[in-house]
């Protein structure tokens, strides 16, 4: 409902929209994934982040990086980055039909797990 990490939110605005919202082209990811064989000293997604800073370049994030209640995101910047919803339009609304029918059902999944 929220992505906090650039690369989530970057696969959202990708996604096509039953309501005719296309997908977002202004959001593409720039660069290519780094190689599997190389060390990555900082976060893996540093260099094709647009929101990336020195620190994203040499300190890898944990997952514990950014905590709203059981919300987590493997970034150092995502309590600052901008709402990426549309004006007037918030959380599930901005999602195609067939994601928030994906998100619930990882919803119930991660609940059932928990007990």
């Amino acid at each position: 409902e929220r992505p906090s990490h650039p690369y989530t939110r970057m696969l959202l605005a990708a996604t096509p929209s039953l309501s005719g919202r296309g997908p977002d082209v202004e959001q593409k990811i720039q660069g290519s994934p780094p190689s599997p064989f190389e060390r990555i000293e900082g976060c893996a997604f540093a260099s094709r982040c647009s929101f990336a800073t020195e620190r994203c370049m040499s300190d890898a994030p944990s997952l514990d990086a950014f905590t709203v209640g059981d919300h987590r995101a493997a970034c150092w910047h995502a309590e600052d980055l901008p709402d990426m919803a549309p004006a007037g339009v918030a959380g599930d609304a901005a999602m195609s039909l067939t994601f928030r029918k994906r998100m619930e059902l990882l919803r119930r999944a991660h609940a059932e797990a928990a007990r």
